[in-house]
């Protein structure tokens, strides 16, 4: 069997309210394009919840409601059960949701159309190497489901780039790369052993830069120099050989 991992499908409604490819609202379409490229299952879901996945004025993804949340789950999972040989779902969650989102999550999980769990790499610039993540990967560790990381919409450093495709190809990119890096760095795999993490588009950069983030933990340039009281000199980032906060 040959699953796709990384496939996004939206309600009619939500083209209505927000910009998006019209090939996000075309289920028939993509059924067929997967069929005819011998795919098997897909698994879909939302970056953004029921929220858009471009840069809207006024609009704040992090801010949804438990109930729009709860009806856009309700949504797919019943798309789920009208393609159930080819279609499965992964719940949105915000890293950094309050207990009231996280137990919706979890309220969402017990339905059998949904396999994982899919959330951004960052939250207006704030990276998952935060401890405000800790909720939230203990609960994935918990529920011991694959967790896809996906870029937000709006990609750390990208608040005044107005080229799209820009956004889209190389921002998104980079914010991956920067997500998943921080989850290493904070510890959350050793923390959380049970974790099954997937990064969207390869995850970034990450198989490019192995000697950089070796260095990047253990930063022995900045070793050699002293300051004059004898401290080591080394800025914030690299604390007794620690790794970085976010």
């Amino acid at each position: 069997m040959i699953i796709d991992i990384h496939g996004h499908l939206s309600p009619p409604e939500a083209a209505e309210r927000f910009p998006m490819p019209p090939a996000l609202t075309d289920v028939d379409g993509m059924l067929a394009a997967r069929a005819e490229a011998g795919i098997d299952l897909t698994i879909i879901g939302s970056p953004v919840g029921a929220g858009a996945m471009a840069r809207v004025p006024g609009v704040d993804n992090y801010a949804q409601p438990r109930d729009r949340l709860r009806a856009f789950h309700a949504w797919m999972s019943g798309l789920i059960r009208r393609f159930p040989d080819q279609l499965r779902g992964y719940v949105y969650a915000n890293p950094f949701g309050d207990d009231d989102h996280l137990e919706g999550v979890r309220e969402t999980l017990a339905d059998p159309a949904f396999v994982g769990l899919i959330t951004t790499s960052s939250v207006h610039g704030e990276l998952l190497g935060s401890p405000r993540a800790d909720p939230f990967f203990a609960l994935a560790a918990e529920a011991g489901v694959p967790v896809l990381v996906h870029a937000p919409a709006e990609p750390a450093g990208t608040e005044r780039v107005g080229q799209t495709p820009f956004v889209e190809q190389i921002g998104r990119f980079g914010d991956v790369t920067l997500g998943m890096a921080m989850i290493a760095f904070a510890g959350w795999l050793d923390k959380y052993p049970g974790l099954r993490l997937i990064g969207a588009t390869g995850g970034g950069a990450l198989a490019l830069l192995p000697e950089r983030l070796q260095t990047a933990a253990r930063p022995r340039h900045w070793e050699i120099g002293r300051a004059s009281g004898g401290e080591r000199v080394c800025p914030g980032l690299c604390r007794s050989r620690g790794a970085p906060d976010q």
